[in-house]
């Protein structure tokens, strides 16, 4: 694919919006996440695991998995993980077929912990999106998954 030549205005532009929304969409001010003391990354770290976002079929993953789908590196998500068990809301259990495989799965009360906190986001997001017309979703979702697979495809660039 061939790369267009970008301004730098509209580069900066661009980033501007990222921390924009970025400012605007902190979900730490949850209600859910408030109520449970739990961070923005703790939570994403119970989302991956509850809704096993295909990469982990059997219905638990281990933290190295989880580390690569978080794109975060694996002392950091151990920690999490350390911090979702003291809260049970996931558990660790030895893998049945290799016993130095930890698998994580959440906890009945880390699957309801999810629930709410889903709850209240598409309520939040739908009452946003409602607000724009057709059109305009589909061109945000386009453009996101155009910049998210750019992204990917250039080697898990932070920004």
């Amino acid at each position: 694919m061939m790369e267009n030549k970008v301004h730098p205005e509209r580069v900066m532009e661009t980033m501007k919006l990222i921390r924009d929304l970025k400012l605007k969409s902190d979900v730490s001010k949850t209600k859910s996440l408030k109520q449970n003391g739990l961070t923005e990354l703790q939570m994403f770290t119970l989302m991956s695991i509850c809704q096993n976002s295909g990469f982990c079929a059997c219905g638990k993953c281990t933290t190295s998995e989880l580390s690569k789908e978080l794109n975060i590196f694996l002392p950091s998500a151990s920690r999490i993980i350390d911090s979702l068990v003291i809260k049970k809301l996931v558990s660790r259990t030895v893998h049945e077929k290799d016993r130095r495989k930890i698998n994580l799965a959440a906890t009945e009360g880390g699957k309801a912990v999810f629930k709410e906190f889903r709850s209240e986001i598409l309520e939040i997001m739908s009452e946003l999106l409602g607000k724009m017309g057709q059109e305009e979703h589909d061109n945000l979702i386009n453009g996101l998954t155009a910049f998210n697979r750019v992204m990917e495809e250039s080697g898990n660039i932070k920004l």
